[in-house]
């Protein structure tokens, strides 16, 4: 596990990744009900999809109100987690608890 948080503290500098932790004491979030990715392309005659996934199956949906909704939900994940320095931090403090 220390090896993985050092990975993410390295890859969390890349300029085009934003991490956030999404600590525990949040509490309940908007991430309970299950992953899900949205996939975006360059080209506007891609449509944008969201992918999600359960025990037995997975799903794409590209219907904009899906779109929409799942991208609603990102955000208040977003919100809901500690920036990006904060999240930094608190994985270097557990990688120093695990040393």
């Amino acid at each position: 596990m220390t090896q993985q948080l050092r990975r993410l503290l390295a890859t969390s500098e890349e300029p085009h990744l934003t991490l956030q932790v999404l600590p525990f004491t949040a509490g309940a979030h908007a991430g309970l009900t299950g992953p899900f990715v949205i996939l975006q392309f360059p080209l506007r005659s891609d449509l944008d999809v969201v992918y999600t996934e359960s025990h037995t199956s997975s799903i794409q949906l590209e219907r904009k109100s899906d779109l929409v909704t799942y991208s609603r939900l990102f955000e208040h994940i977003c919100a809901a987690a500690l920036d990006a320095t904060s999240s930094r931090d608190l994985i270097a403090r557990v990688v120093k608890d695990l040393e």
